[in-house]
């Protein structure tokens, strides 16, 4: 399958550098956790950690695996295969890869606020698609094209993953 480039390694890490800036101006001196979503935002967290311990070392990382696709289409239901629901009374960056429909943001923004945590959100990628959701990222690198993405984390079938860049396979 041939992939095409949409966003450069480069550009990614410099947009990760702008990014942690940002967050670490929002949190300043607090203490808060890195929410990620796996499978697809690890590359994301590790490389938005680093960035962030530049500044600060009051965080933690903490991880929670939902799934909401199947193949290249998102089911329009969020299956929460891994989750800590001990998080309670924390200032808390939840960290995913692509906004794209928006349900797994929503819902997961729902569980944690019940819980009476300060919520903050930061994708990479903002698809620019139409939503049914009331929610919006607090903080992202690119907004891209309706495409089906792949690379820096983000996969078809569990591959591609490693790619160093953002990728589209095409139609």
């Amino acid at each position: 399958m041939k992939i095409k480039k949409l966003i450069e390694d480069k550009s990614i890490s410099v947009k990760i550098r702008e990014m942690a800036a940002e967050i670490n101006s929002y949190f300043k001196d607090s203490c808060f956790t890195l929410l990620s979503i796996l499978n697809g935002s690890f590359i994301f967290t590790s490389d938005l950690a680093r960035e962030l311990s530049k500044y600060t070392l009051n965080f933690d990382i903490k991880f929670i695996r939902l799934k909401s696709y199947a193949g290249k289409k998102s089911t329009g239901k969020i299956d929460w295969i891994d989750f800590e629901n001990n998080l309670k009374n924390k200032n808390i960056l939840v960290v995913d890869d692509i906004f794209d429909s928006g349900l797994t943001l929503q819902e997961l923004y729902g569980k944690l606020k019940k819980n009476g945590n300060n919520v903050k959100t930061a994708v990479l990628l903002i698809k620019e698609t139409e939503r049914s959701v009331n929610i919006e990222p607090d903080f992202y690198g690119f907004k891209i094209p309706d495409k089906f993405v792949v690379g820096y984390g983000l996969d078809y079938n569990e591959q591609y993953r490693g790619l160093p860049y953002i990728g589209y396979i095409p139609e």
